[in-house]
């Protein structure tokens, strides 16, 4: 201890301008740390606010512990903006490469708005490890026909861990990737396969023609759905009455 305290003593006339710096450092987080949005909004740090009001209290810190509070408080503000960033980016996050400009959402989430909003639901279920799956993606990812056939469906993809356990999500083996097809109601169309695929493996996509072909079929046993996106996509034109006979 003897030691540690002569040491201490002859180095504190080298640290006191380190001390100095941390002071206004320290400063300098705490103030960012308040005015983090996050932290106001779900916090109460009225104790913080004191001590910003009041930076004289700094003065009672040594050196060392000045320097140890600043990294202190630096890492916790870093992992608060870790933290809110990854909240405002969730969303985006849900696509896992298969393309952020389509709407996805979380299966239980799907299943629930498929039901209240009348359309069918597709669901791509894939693994971050698998050579198909990632060479899907990119032809997922850049098709401008699946992105406009997309606005007539619940988009939803799972990925590793996420994949659902249940057999209906797995009619006919747990290979991957497989698309499957929804109606409004949860049931799974069966009979909406990849024509051109392996009848072994009917559920298997690999290409984007394939794809869009189920898309359309999928999109044409629901009529409504077709034309809410015509809507959408002609804004413009005047709203037309269905036929009884499309219903």
């Amino acid at each position: 201890m003897q030691c540690a305290e002569l040491n201490l003593s002859k180095s504190s006339q080298k640290l006191s301008r380190v001390g100095r710096l941390f002071k206004s450092y320290l400063q300098l987080a705490i103030i960012g740390l308040l005015t983090s949005g996050p932290i106001t909004k779900h916090r109460d740090w009225s104790g913080l606010l004191i001590l910003t009001g009041d930076m004289k209290v700094l003065r009672n810190f040594s050196p060392m512990g000045l320097a140890t509070l600043a990294v202190g408080l630096v890492a916790v503000l870093f992992l608060v903006i870790v933290v809110a960033d990854s909240d405002e980016d969730e969303g985006s996050t849900l696509d896992n490469g298969l393309g952020k400009h389509i709407p996805w959402s979380r299966l239980d989430d799907g299943l629930a708005a498929a039901k209240d909003e009348g359309k069918p639901l597709m669901l791509i279920i894939h693994k971050s490890w698998c050579g198909a799956c990632k060479s899907l993606k990119p032809k997922f990812r850049d098709s401008q026909k699946i992105a406009k056939l997309s606005k007539e469906f619940i988009m939803v993809n799972t990925m590793d861990e996420d994949e659902p356990p249940m057999d209906i999500y797995k009619p006919d083996g747990g290979y991957v990737p497989r698309i499957l097809f929804f109606d409004p109601e949860g049931e799974l169309l069966k009979d909406v396969i990849n024509e051109e695929g392996n009848p072994e493996y009917k559920y298997y996509y690999y290409d984007e023609l394939s794809i869009v072909g189920s898309m359309e079929k999928v999109a044409g046993l629901f009529p409504a759905s077709s034309k809410n996106m015509l809507n959408s996509d002609e804004g413009d034109m005047p709203d037309s009455k269905p036929d009884k006979s499309e219903l």
